[in-house]
């Protein structure tokens, strides 16, 4: 089954409709080990011809646009802490082993895990050969099968990292293996595409939720990763082009399924639209991740967006890449404001938000978090 849309926000329009109207074979009524789900009875692709934009506006839908922004940050990060995406998700400790590192982390795995950075390779891999159809960025480690087996052999502990051993020694699989386990890269025509292999998605709050928002800016990233690497230069930079998501396992949970609402739910999108892409200058962004890392980590002390003093007081002036001073910034700001129950203040913060899909998207999921809390003093 193969779906081609043009967006987050028409595919969960027009997919979700699609797919939840099926009846007979379609979809199949299964348990799992989270409760029951409706699977799609075959292998599903979307392609998405326009990923970058990312953000997904249905109302009912009430996707946390900060928890979004702030994953795909740490995930480019190389991160697998608990604590910094506690901050803005409560229930992700409930996936971690220990709470506090998470087992599966995409972003470790990309960077780290396998004891070198994949995205640097590919980048290289790219750059020198634009025609390599050999990038393959894994995320699934074949000790993830061998963990889980009855019949797993002691011996084979021996070559195991320290976080597996843990897990032998405890006899319990990790809470946390990845549902995403490669992506593939390649340029075609001056843009580059990403192919996402998933083994089992919950079609809502994962691919059609976190996951697009994560892998869409990964896919950017890489695109202009690989456009400033010196093999490349003095070619044009490269396009975003088409991010494919196949899995083999497409579900919905039936207790969180909501269709009939989300159907409602609907509005046409912004016609004027401002878009910040990800990255304008790509050797800044690398310098200023780490530093926005440390806002979205503590956001407290960090309250003066004119003091240009010292470097670790991080003021919103410091960042000179758009995408982190005019949207990961306010938006951290925002999300803080609200966990004080601030709410003047959240919301001019929000309206600093230049990128008119991220703003539109945070006032929204703030407007409903106040209205709740006013309803109830």
């Amino acid at each position: 089954m193969h779906y081609k849309t043009a967006n987050i926000n028409t595919a969960f329009r027009d997919i979700l409709v699609e797919l939840t109207g099926m009846c007979g074979p379609q979809l199949l009524r299964e348990p799992s080990r989270n409760g029951e789900v409706l699977r799609i009875s075959e292998p599903t692709t979307i392609t998405f011809r326009d990923p970058t934009c990312r953000v997904l506006l249905n109302k009912a839908r009430d996707c946390n646009p900060f928890f979004h922004i702030v994953e795909a940050m740490w995930m480019l990060s190389g991160m697998n802490d608990v604590e910094t995406l506690d901050r803005y998700n409560k229930r992700m400790k409930n996936y971690s082993d220990d709470g506090v590192v998470f087992h599966g982390a995409y972003g470790y795995r990309w960077r780290d895990h396998f004891g070198f950075d994949q995205l640097n390779d590919i980048a290289a891999i790219l750059a020198h050969n634009n025609g390599n159809r050999r990038c393959v960025l894994e995320m699934w480690d074949p000790f993830d099968l061998a963990i889980q087996s009855p019949e797993f052999v002691f011996a084979a502990r021996e070559n195991l990292g320290l976080a597996y051993q843990h897990l032998a020694e405890s006899g319990k699989p990790p809470k946390d293996l990845p549902c995403n386990t490669h992506a593939y890269f390649q340029i075609h025509n001056g843009a580059l595409e990403m192919t996402v292999c998933n083994r089992s998605n919950d079609m809502v709050w994962g691919l059609l939720g976190a996951n697009h928002v994560h892998y869409s800016i990964l896919q950017e990233y890489m695109a202009a990763k690989i456009s400033t690497h010196p093999a490349m230069l003095p070619s044009p930079p490269l396009q975003v082009g088409p991010y494919h998501h196949f899995t083999t396992n497409g579900h919905f949970y039936t207790e969180h399924t909501e269709f009939d609402k989300w159907e409602r739910a609907h509005e046409p999108l912004p016609f004027y639209t401002t878009r910040v892409p990800l990255v304008r200058n790509f050797s800044a962004f690398e310098k200023e991740l780490p530093h926005i890392m440390q806002v979205i980590e503590d956001p407290s002390p960090h309250e003066s967006d004119t003091d240009m003093g010292d470097f670790v007081h991080k003021p919103r002036s410091f960042f000179s890449e758009p995408f982190f001073r005019n949207v990961v910034y306010p938006m951290v700001k925002t999300f803080h404001r609200h966990t004080r129950r601030e709410y003047k203040e959240a919301f001019t913060y929000c309206r600093t938000i230049k990128d008119t899909y991220w703003r539109r998207a945070a006032a929204q999921w703030i407007t409903k978090r106040q209205e709740d809390w006013e309803a109830k003093q």
